[in-house]
């Protein structure tokens, strides 16, 4: 299950899950019988101290990418996590994958010690009352799906169909 896979990730990188949701065609419900499920997470680490450094590189995962990803053997179960410092930043520049984890409503995880995490993460969001980089990111997307669907240039990475 995804709560096993969050536990083994929490002992294998010496970290604590304080945030899990799911991501990709499950959490909006529109899931097939071979959809596999897209677990994201944001994580601290365990030792603390190693917040103090100015260095990135010092978190002992992935360097200085924060990230730890990973599928299950049957690749049934994808997951990505990113490190507080790094979600908070990819907030702080409305980056639309960070935006959509604080709005899921298909959570695996949260912790009932940090039940401030998500209204501070939206209020973060939400206060910078900036739409340009969301207006820009899907004004991209939308002439990618035009070039691919009309122009015929490329593949399209996924379009919603209702």
């Amino acid at each position: 299950s995804a709560n096993e896979i969050l536990k083994n990730l929490e002992l294998q990188n010496n970290i604590k899950i304080i945030y899990a949701v799911e991501a990709g065609s499950r959490s909006h419900g529109w899931e097939s019988d071979t959809s596999d499920y897209d677990i994201r997470f944001v994580y601290i680490l365990n030792n603390r101290k190693s917040y103090l450094s100015l260095q990135e590189s010092n978190n002992p995962i992935n360097g200085k990418t924060k990230a730890i990803t990973g599928k299950s053997d049957d690749e049934m179960f994808e997951w990505q996590g990113w490190d507080l410092n790094q979600f908070l930043k990819r907030l702080q520049e409305l980056n639309l994958t960070a935006i959509e984890w604080i709005y899921s409503s298909f959570v695996h995880w949260h912790i009932p010690t940090e039940p401030n995490f998500l209204n501070t993460a939206r209020s973060l969001v939400e206060s910078q009352k900036r739409t340009k980089p969301i207006f820009d990111n899907y004004l991209g997307t939308a002439r990618e799906n035009y070039t691919a669907l009309i122009l015929k240039e490329k593949k399209v990475r996924f379009i919603y169909f209702f």
